[in-house]
């Protein structure tokens, strides 16, 4: 059996069969992704909102010469991204892939900003290592595959969700994702649960709550299979998604692996105050 922790919250693999060798601990984060079935192996196509609004889809390469993984380079009014990408197979059926996004562009905070995105993508948890595909097979191959979404922009900020998709045996993979907010102003990016008043996450929880009442028709969430009525906010990644901000649990934080990672979207209005003054969840979501 595996155990890992996704933030502070335990999370258990229970395992229907022992495989061949131990499966290697899940990947950790401070949040949850989106969906039961695991997340694609690549990055998924994000259309461009450039100018002219055109689509792009310039597949990646590594710069250090490894085999590509599919990624797209768009244009956002904040600036060019451009995925850097490169998988490695650690041995037969093992393989470790990675995309995270390079801007482009002549303003001088991008270089703080590509190396705030790269240390994110890594707080998804450690690598794969050759010894840990000591039980890959043809017919069960291992893998760990990181890498990310564009989600929101406007002049100044780009959303990003990274994701992380590990198996190493067991009877299903884990996943998990990581929101930041590339804040051009500050130089960084930003986690936004970090940004919340005292008030404002008791009140993004609620809203929370009513949107998962409303979604699954039940006057109660244990009804409809969650473990608590009104979970705590907890370790969930707050994430700008357009002009919204959608909020994700991580897995078994607040409902059981078949559910996946419960996520709902929230209203700019709705969300408006929850912020503390002058930060970058304040900018967006005044």
């Amino acid at each position: 059996m595996s155990k890992t922790l996704f933030a502070a919250v335990p999370l258990m693999l229970a395992f229907c069969n022992q495989p061949a060798a131990p499966p290697r601990a899940a990947p950790v984060a401070s949040g949850g992704s989106a969906a039961p079935a695991p997340p694609p192996v690549a990055p998924p196509s994000v259309p461009a909102h450039g100018a002219a609004g055109e689509a792009r889809s310039d597949f990646a390469r590594d710069r250090r010469g490894d085999e590509a993984v599919r990624s797209y380079a768009m244009t956002t009014r904040a600036a060019r991204v451009e995925p850097i990408a490169h998988r490695t197979a650690l041995a037969p059926w093992c393989t470790e892939s990675r995309a995270v996004p390079s801007l482009v562009g002549s303003d001088p905070a991008i270089p703080a900003l590509d190396a705030a995105l790269d240390r994110e993508s890594r707080a998804l948890g450690t690598p794969l290592a050759k010894a840990d595909c000591a039980g890959a097979t043809e017919s069960v191959p291992y893998e760990r595959t990181v890498s990310y979404d564009v989600t929101g922009e406007r002049p100044g900020f780009l959303g990003v969700t990274f994701s992380v998709y590990e198996f190493t045996g067991g009877a299903h993979g884990a996943y998990a994702s990581r929101c930041v907010v590339a804040d051009f102003a500050r130089r960084d990016a930003v986690r936004l649960a970090a940004d919340l008043s005292q008030s404002g996450r008791a009140k993004i929880s609620r809203l929370a709550v009513r949107a998962f009442e409303r979604e699954h028709h039940v006057a109660k969430l244990t009804e409809a299979g969650f473990f608590e009525d009104s979970p705590a906010l907890g370790d969930a990644e707050l994430c700008f998604v357009g002009g919204a901000l959608r909020v994700e649990y991580p897995l078994y934080a607040i409902a059981p692996y078949v559910m996946g990672t419960p996520a709902v979207v929230l209203d700019a209005s709705d969300v408006s105050g929850a912020f503390r003054p002058g930060t970058t969840g304040a900018a967006l979501f005044p």
